[in-house]
């Protein structure tokens, strides 16, 4: 990979609407239910079929951009993808070991966290990146800086 790569983006549309069909729900794996009820969550279950919201997208959502990932890089391994882990895909996904070398991961800092968090809050976005780390060999950082403390 050169420093004049170019870049793709895999990130999904941002606010929902993904597949909620049996056979798509199969790709999730055993997720947990939402712990909170805000913001498209309802408490105690795993989907929200209306607004096409799950509890954790994960496996979905790496599943397929490793597998992108593989095929642009047997035809062009100069080329560089990237996506965001954000919200519902913000989890290191539990049945991959490790993407693909061209796939960068650019963990969406969306919350309190690193940038302007409690030493808590600190520590679990910390724990993220370091899941992150082990696997994949590229890790960006997509920060909020408007709720940032100046």
């Amino acid at each position: 990979m050169s420093t004049t790569s170019p870049i793709f983006n895999l990130t999904p549309n941002d606010g929902g609407l993904f597949c909620m069909c049996p056979e798509c729900k199969k790709m999730d794996g055993n997720i947990l239910p939402w712990i909170d009820d805000f913001n498209g969550h309802i408490k105690g279950r795993k989907y929200n079929e209306k607004a096409g919201w799950a509890s954790n997208l994960s496996e979905r959502i790496w599943k397929f951009n490793q597998i992108v990932a593989k095929k642009v890089m047997e035809k062009n391994p100069d080329i560089m993808l990237t996506c965001l882990a954000y919200i519902m895909y913000y989890q290191p996904p539990e049945t991959i070991e490790h993407l693909p070398d061209n796939l960068m991961v650019m963990i969406a800092d969306g919350g309190p966290g690193l940038q302007n968090g409690t030493p808590d809050e600190y520590e679990k976005q910390l724990a993220v990146f370091r899941a992150w780390h082990k696997k994949c060999r590229y890790l960006g950082y997509y920060g909020y800086f408007y709720r940032s403390r100046w």
